[in-house]
């Protein structure tokens, strides 16, 4: 506060609060800036550890879950079902209006499965098959997550690196436009030197205003994407993630076409369809055998089905009599006589319903064959183009070293003739910036080839292999 007035009080002009704000600012970074420790730098490996909990990856694992608890339940047979059947018969003599005998009974029944029928092991076949692409999947989202959040902290880095090289050509601007200025006003510049001063200026505040926004944005989008605090503002590490070089496309594409998801999906299409042809019942259905006893007033009954394998169980027995009936005494039903039976039961179906069905699942399946050619194609083309993106990225990171090379040979020059005094402040921090966008040139360069190599191995669905270590 004291400070603040005698500045006041001896400044005088329109800069005396500039003055008095930047030497409070200094003396409270004399008092507490020891205090206060640097912020530490957000690595790649402090985003990667916390992988598991973004969303993707947390459904790829869901999924798998999922699809192994539908085997299970595929797979199962079927609960045990048990029965209890009453029944009342009334009996009444010739001529009588009344029953004279109540006869009540009662049967346990029992239907036990065995095994699974066709259909039901079809889709068990088909979910069995799901399991195994659940995990490939799973593993899948994990390297395409692992690598959209590397191309996110190389993008949040670049644009770090940019916004200081902006601020190093924001200086050279406001240098070299304060040089021509001396200059017009010494009659040694023209005015037209002088406004193109003023606009460079302008271009690099606007450029730097652009820069800062960019790095911000960007650095919201990796945090949102790795699930970090929003308010977090912490600088980036150079990426140092090595990442091993891809195979020449016939190789890519050759394993592009065995493990496309599209491709793959098809796949599990015409081979379920085929399962389902396989399944479907012909004329002749599976039999059913039954035997049967009965006698002492008492039944039993043991049936087996084969079409879904399960066994049926029926035991029936007495509960009580009340009356006698003596005319039904000596007939068919008496207690004294047993029966035992044994049948077959061998379904006839016309062949229509199975014949069109098989035409249809047939139909169906060769669809499926027709995609995967088509799919087969369009994969190959786009493999292709993506390596040739990524050589293409390499021929400009050996022109962007050139001009590290070029810019780095004009500093040292302006550098000595600074030291002679044949050269001003503006034309040194020009050069430096100058040297600084070269640098930067080549980082970006390195790192859209970096990019574009994982972007062509995920198209070629190579990320596991080429990234599978990074995941372990």
């Amino acid at each position: 506060y004291i400070i603040f007035h005698m500045l006041k009080e001896r400044t005088r002009g329109s800069d005396w609060a500039a003055t008095a704000l930047f030497v409070l600012t200094f003396a409270a970074g004399g008092l507490f800036g020891p205090a206060i420790a640097p912020i530490p730098a957000l690595t790649f490996d402090e985003i990667i550890n916390r992988i598991d909990e973004a969303a993707a990856v947390q459904t790829a694992n869901l999924d798998h879950l999922a699809a192994e608890q539908r085997l299970l339940s595929a797979e199962h047979p079927g609960a045990t079902e048990f029965g209890i059947v009453p029944a009342t018969v009334f009996q009444t003599a010739e001529g009588e209006s009344f029953s004279d005998q109540t006869r009540v009974s009662a049967s346990v029944t029992a239907d036990v499965p065995l095994g699974l029928s066709r259909d039901r092991r079809a889709v068990a076949d088909g979910a069995r098959d799901d399991v195994v692409r659940a995990l490939v999947a799973e593993e899948r989202v994990r390297a395409e997550t692992y690598a959209d959040l590397l191309i996110l902290y190389r993008a949040a880095w670049l644009a770090q690196r940019e916004t200081a090289v902006l601020g190093a050509e924001l200086d050279a601007a406001q240098e070299m436009a304060r040089t021509v200025e001396e200059r017009f006003s010494r009659g040694s510049a023209s005015l037209n030197d002088i406004n193109a001063a003023q606009d460079e200026l302008v271009e690099a505040e606007i450029a730097y205003r652009e820069g800062t926004l960019a790095q911000r944005l960007t650095w919201l989008e990796l945090v949102y994407a790795a699930g970090l605090e929003q308010n977090r503002d912490e600088p980036l590490d150079a990426p140092d993630v090595a990442v091993p070089d891809i195979p020449r496309p016939p190789e890519l594409v050759a394993w592009a076409v065995q493990n496309d998801p599209r491709i793959v999906t098809a796949q599990d299409a015409a081979t379920g369809y085929a399962r389902e042809s396989a399944a479907v019942d012909g004329i002749i259905g599976a039999p059913t055998v039954r035997a049967g006893f009965s006698g002492w007033d008492q039944s039993a009954s043991l049936s087996f089905n084969t079409e879904a394998p399960s066994m049926g169980l029926s035991y029936g027995f007495p509960v009580t009599t009340i009356g006698d009936l003596a005319d039904a005494r000596g007939s068919s039903t008496d207690i004294d006589t047993w029966e035992l039976s044994l049948s077959i039961t061998l379904p006839l179906r016309t062949p229509g319903p199975s014949v069109l069905e098989r035409e249809l699942l047939q139909t169906q399946q060769t669809r499926s064959s027709v995609d995967i050619v088509a799919i087969e194609r369009e994969l190959a083309l786009t493999v292709r183009s993506r390596y040739q993106q990524y050589e293409l990225a390499g021929e400009i990171i050996r022109d962007a070293e050139r001009s590290v090379s070029f810019t780095a040979g004009v500093l040292e020059t302006v550098r000595e003739r600074a030291g002679d005094g044949n050269a001003t402040s503006a034309d040194l921090l020009t050069a430096e910036a100058q040297y600084e966008r070269a640098l930067f040139r080549r980082d970006a360069a390195i790192v859209d080839r970096e990019n574009a190599k994982l972007t062509t191995a995920r198209t070629a669905t190579y990320l596991v292999q080429l990234i599978g270590s990074e995941l372990q």
